[in-house]
């Protein structure tokens, strides 16, 4: 997997080879013996898979080590973001990882969609990020200050 693979790229990624799925991570149901397949880790080969699921499944067959339950490979996974829906009950704001579930299982969007929302928060906290660690200019024609 690049070092870099964003969120989104993965599902998107993951959602060509999948089948969608609601419930659970991912699937494998292989039609025969012989349609069975294994990650370079050895483990089956998912035939189907939820959002986060796909992601996952993509950086497998890459080779990446992934544990699927806390998806590090992924930082933005523990982004704090506003639900895109009405559902918020008691705050507007959840990590970013559960609100993909909820948005997979509960409103059944598609992986696509989940895919592009998530890359609004990317664009979003790589602007955040360019802000926090852009220097303040300095002008070249600044004289230097004599101290005594």
């Amino acid at each position: 997997m690049e070092k870099h693979m964003k969120l989104s790229e993965a599902i998107r990624e993951g959602s060509k080879t999948t089948r969608p799925l609601r419930g659970s991570m991912y699937a494998s149901c292989p039609r025969s013996e012989a349609d069975i397949d294994r990650y370079p880790d050895g483990g089956l080969l998912a035939t189907h898979a939820c959002a986060l699921g796909a992601a996952t499944h993509h950086a497998r067959r890459l080779g990446v080590l992934i544990d699927a339950s806390t998806l590090k490979t992924f930082p933005i996974i523990d982004a704090q973001v506003s639900y895109p829906c009405a559902c918020a009950t008691v705050s507007s704001w959840t990590a970013l990882g559960p609100l993909i579930v909820h948005l997979n299982d509960t409103h059944t969007w598609p992986r696509e969609a989940i895919a592009e929302w998530v890359e609004t928060i990317e664009k979003l906290e790589e602007q955040r990020q360019v802000t926090i660690a852009k220097p303040e200019p300095v002008s070249a024609s600044a004289e230097p200050v004599a101290t005594h």
